[in-house]
């Protein structure tokens, strides 16, 4: 009986009394306690991988966020820009109008002064136009007076003197004749020398040169002197 168990205990085809089946079974011990190990870390490894998606998504949505404001800001600043680019263009355009508009109406207001100056001008012009015909028919008709005077007092000279040389009648008749010879043909005012001055506007051949200078009125018809003018008697 001894030697059956002696011989039990000295099989090397047993695994109990082997120390590679030692080495096996806690091999396979250690695989059974790793395997739940690998599951663990897989499970964390999908939690870890779920919570950086969240967590990635979320910094994405943040930076897309980020980056729409900022794009929004810009779009602001660079709409403000050109805002305030097109109103210094348009102050600048209304500014350079605004000179060229005063430029036009000045020009427009000197067109105008000149066309006034140049009305005033011409309406002077028909004035004096107007004023020398007046006078020019005047000193025609003082001309044509003088003319008919000087005629008249030719034939008065020539009848008088008919009338003297033939005249034998009394001393009467020849002081008459001689006082009408000197009505017309001696100065009214010193009874002495020629008249040469025509007075107006009475028209009067009665003054010498020397007493027209200091007479006031006709000295035949005591009509107020106006004017005068020197007759040219040959």
């Amino acid at each position: 009986m001894d030697n059956e168990v002696h011989v039990h205990e000295d099989r090397p085809s047993l695994p109990f009394c082997n120390n590679g089946n030692e080495q096996f079974l806690s091999q396979l011990c250690d695989e059974k306690q790793e395997q739940p190990d690998s599951n663990l870390l897989l499970n964390n490894s999908k939690i870890l991988t779920s919570t950086f998606a969240v967590q990635f998504e979320k910094q994405q949505e943040e930076l897309n966020q980020r980056i729409k404001f900022q794009s929004q800001q810009l779009r602001s600043v660079v709409h403000e820009k050109e805002k305030e680019h097109v109103e210094a263009l348009l102050k600048d355009v209304e500014s350079h109008s605004l000179d060229l508009l005063k430029k036009k109406d000045q020009e427009i207001l000197q067109a105008i002064n000149k066309t006034w100056d140049l009305e005033d001008f011409l309406k002077r012009l028909e004035v004096e136009n107007v004023e020398l015909k007046r006078v020019a028919q005047e000193n025609e008709d003082i001309a044509f007076a003088l003319y008919k005077t000087l005629e008249e007092e030719k034939k008065k000279e020539i009848i008088v003197m008919a009338d003297d040389a033939e005249s034998c009648c009394g001393t009467n008749k020849v002081k008459e004749e001689v006082i009408m010879k000197n009505e017309f043909t001696v100065c009214k005012s010193c009874d002495s020398h020629r008249p040469c001055i025509l007075f107006l506007p009475c028209r009067h051949l009665a003054s010498c040169q020397a007493c027209a200078n200091f007479l006031e009125a006709c000295p035949r018809c005591g009509m107020p002197k106006k004017a005068s003018i020197e007759a040219l008697i040959f």
